[in-house]
């Protein structure tokens, strides 16, 4: 054989062996993948239970009593979703460390400081018989499928570990850390805390979040209470306006790990009852508003026993459905943007370090000793220290062997007593509106608008949260560190909640807007977004002819801006005179916003160019005071931050617009040119001076991350994306970024869904798949679905016959 020949026949055996071993590689990795055909044995199940999975990989369950139901909801959540429950359950207990090593410390710090798995324990004991069971049932479902699974997850291999039994606590704790991720007061009140030590009053008050904003869509109080909301005072300086750096950085490091910021969360939902639609019934559309993750954050499935007939969206680790419908209602539920959270100063006992002084009482702390293994080293031992009210989060104590001037307390009312999932269980049966505001009565936690259709052609909305009545102003900061008498004295009564119901009008919208007016007897929040989405739906509807699915979903996949076609008139006005160089980027700049027609569409340009000016205007109007980090951490916020340069500009001129490092005087206008050449200029540096590189959808990119995409090797194959993304903060289809890490979009619909109650079918689509396994055909078969503004149609008679087109399990108690 000649060299040459010897030479191709050794490349052509190398090839060959290198795709047998990816051939075989990749086949190893699809049986990660678990079977969803055949007989499997279920230890722990009373009856044999059926499950269709359809084309979308979406178990419809039918089971013959509501524990098997549950038990059957928990296997095959497990079997999909297993490895993204076990984090979220590792990162409530406070052992994360155990897996990825030292660098998830001071989340573990955080989680055992906060309690949240202690507070799992407690929950337990509110919760009535029937539905402790069924939680017990739901557990059961997840074990059995981990004592009979024949492979794990591949994320369990990567990190060599394997899955603990699940508990009813486990789940608690879970939800319990998903409600910390929705409220927003430990950002809130620490920024503005310590803003408030770096300008004086006059100037703090004119950017104070606005319990009442000058536009909003209100709910009038149904009855008077004896109580009033905080009126803003002279503002008192804060000395202690900060938690120990240590545990702000793991509750930063914690919502990093999860791709869970502050910023953006929230949704749009609307209803309209039957007297506007065809057919006399009421229609519901809601689209929530979380970060976007591989796997999601929602699990679709389809629920039927004797007593449940109804299909949905669950979190993985919860029984249940967070949306949906059965055969006589739908529901869909809104962030309740309240402010639920507080810092409350106590006075050391300077006698003696295990008590503390509080409202004129001696009273003991309780110390928690916790022990966190870390990864290849040695563990790592902490002393927590609870009080009355929360977990001291600042102090000169023993707690975190710091100096602070005076101890703080967090306040949440996350640390209550409440039972949102024997909520979401009695939603399953409800049948009329009294059913379904008796269901959410001890719903509180984290607090969510829920906002109902019936086939009556009835709607309405019931907000459920627990609103703390507090006997001190201005919420928005800690306490002040000279009221030592600082406390919640109280919460508003479930009946006093916002709650509306067949008005007048014959819909319902809420977009995350003030929920209240000034007749309004309490305060509830200074969180709200500002109303530019709320204002496009109610605009939409009243010009809608027909109110039906096919409307609702188009309304879903708005991109106008109603802020952009407020922002960008005012910034024409004052660069349309300027002598920009002909052709420049400057000069077509400007000719493409004068043209704009302020939908935020993937190819516009002009979407870009405002997006980048308004940005630019707000670090020219605050950072100068702020600093870097405070800056940085107050465009993190929630969107009032928007709302206050908003309300600055409607007022002209302001002290706020001048730079402080400056010797001339800043106005409005000058910072409105200054920040257009800005935008203009950096685009060209970053993407180049031909502007057709700068296209919306190239720079506001959607990236679903998978937890271990930081880690180069798994980002290719976890995680889903980049693609090109439409829309922004304030359109419907709403495709929110992070201010301070522009433009990449991680907040929007999570899930999208309409309910037609003149009919039993139900749309929805998520923005991935239902499996979390990175090689299963339905890891990401919904995201064309989803990026197409389409949505999956099931109907809750899809269980009457068997459909020999889906792939059937049959779990049997024990073996088969």
């Amino acid at each position: 054989m000649s060299l040459k020949r010897r030479i191709i026949f050794i490349l052509f055996l190398a090839l060959f062996v290198i795709a047998a071993f990816l051939t075989l590689g990749y086949f190893s990795l699809r049986r990660s993948v678990p079977a969803t055909t055949g007989h499997f044995a279920a230890p722990g199940l009373s009856q044999n239970t059926e499950i269709g999975r359809d084309e979308w990989g979406i178990p419809h369950i039918n089971a013959r009593s509501e524990a098997d139901l549950f038990f059957a909801q928990g296997y095959v959540t497990a079997q999909d979703r297993l490895w993204q429950m076990d984090l979220m359950r590792r990162a409530a207990q406070g052992r994360l460390a155990e897996l990825f090593g030292e660098e998830m410390l001071p989340v573990d710090i955080f989680a055992r400081t906060l309690a949240f798995e202690r507070l799992g324990g407690r929950l337990l004991t509110v919760m009535p018989r029937e539905n402790f069971t069924w939680l017990q049932a739901y557990c059961a479902g997840i074990n059995a499928y981990i004592r009979t699974a024949k492979r794990l997850p591949l994320e369990f291999s990567v990190l060599n570990y394997e899955p603990e039994p699940w508990k009813p606590d486990d789940c608690l704790a879970a939800q319990r850390l998903i409600s910390w991720l929705l409220s927003m007061g430990w950002h809130v009140d620490l920024v503005y805390g310590e803003l408030l030590q770096r300008v004086d009053s006059a100037k703090f008050v004119r950017i104070a979040p606005q319990a009442l904003p000058q536009s909003a869509a209100p709910f009038s109080p149904r009855s008077s209470v004896a109580h009033t909301k905080p009126t803003p005072p002279p503002y008192p300086r804060i000395s202690a306006a900060r938690a120990n750096a240590d545990l702000v950085d793991g509750e930063a490091a914690l919502r990093t790990l999860l791709n869970s910021p502050l910023s953006g969360l929230g949704s749009n939902a609307w209803a309209v009852t039957g007297r506007r639609t065809p057919f006399g019934q009421a229609i519901l559309a809601n689209d929530t508003h979380l970060p976007f993750t591989a796997p999601s954050i929602y699990y679709i499935c389809h629920l039927q026993s004797p007593k449940i007939n109804a299909v949905g969206a669950a979190i993985p680790g919860l029984p249940g459905l967070v949306v949906g419908r059965n055969e006589s209602i739908a529901w869909g539920v809104t962030h309740g943007m309240i402010d639920d959270a507080d810092f409350l100063p106590l006075k050391p006992d300077t006698l003696d370090a295990d008590h503390y002084l509080f409202r004129g009482q001696r009273l003991a702390y309780t110390w928690y000793d916790e022990t966190i293994r870390i990864r290849d080293r040695s563990p790592h031992k902490i002393r927590v220290a609870w009080t009355h009210a929360g977990p001291v989060v600042s102090a000169q104590t023993p707690l975190l062997e710091l100096s602070r001037p005076q101890p703080l307390i967090l306040r949440w009312t996350g640390f209550n007593l409440d039972d949102p999932i024997s909520a979401w269980q009695k939603i399953l049966m409800s049948r009329d509106w009294n059913d379904f505001v008796e269901a959410l009565k001890n719903c509180k936690s984290p607090g969510e608008n829920f906002i109902f259709a019936d086939a009556q052609g009835r709607i309405g909305l019931q907000l459920a949260a627990e609103i703390p009545l507090r006997n001190f102003p201005n919420a928005c900061c800690p306490a002040p560190d000279t009221l030592h008498q600082s406390d919640w004295i109280g919460f508003v009564p479930h009946e006093q909640l916002p709650r509306i119901f067949q008005p007048g009008d014959g819909r319902i919208i809420n977009a995350n807007q003030c929920l209240a007016d000034s007749t309004y007897p309490f305060y509830l929040s200074a969180y709200w977004e500002p109303d530019y989405r709320y204002r496009r739906i109610r605009e939409m509807l009243d010009t809608l002819r027909v109110a039906d699915v096919a409307a609702f979903t188009s309304l879903q996949n708005d991109v106008y801006s109603t802020h952009a076609a407020w922002f960008v008139p005012l910034l024409l006005r004052v660069i349309r005179p300027l002598a920009l160089p002909q052709n420049s980027p400057a000069d077509f700049g400007r000719a493409l916003l004068s043209l704009w027609d302020f939908h935020q569409s993937a190819n516009s340009v002009a979407s870009t160019l405002y997006e980048a000016t308004y940005l630019e205007l707000m670090r020219r109007t605050f950072a100068d005071e702020m600093g870097d980090d405070l800056f940085r951490r107050f465009l993190d916020m929630p969107h009032f931050n928007i709302s206050t340069l908003d309300r600055l500009i409607a007022q002209g001129d302001s002290a706020w617009f001048d730079d402080v490092r400056t010797s001339s005087i800043e106005t409005l206008d000058f910072q409105l040119t200054a920040s257009f050449h800005t935008a203009i200029d950096d685009l060209s540096k970053r993407y180049g001076e031909n502007m057709g590189l700068w296209s919306w959808g190239d720079l506001h990119t959607l990236t679903q991350s998978h937890p271990l995409s930081a880690h180069a090797p798994f980002r290719r194959y976890f995680n889903i994306g980049p693609h090109p993304s439409a829309g922004s903060h304030f359109t419907i289809n709403n495709g929110t970024y992070l201010l301070s890490k522009p433009f990449t979009h991680f907040v929007g619909p999570c899930v999208r869904h309409i309910a037609d109650m003149a009919t039993r079918e139900y749309h929805i689509v998520l923005p991935s798949g239902q499996s979390g396994h990175p090689f299963s055909p339905h890891y990401a078969d919904l995201t064309p679905l989803w990026q197409q503004g389409k949505m999956i149609t099931l109907d809750l008679r899809s269980l009457n016959t068997r459909n020999n087109t889906w792939k059937w399990q049959t779990l049997h108690p024990g073996g088969r």
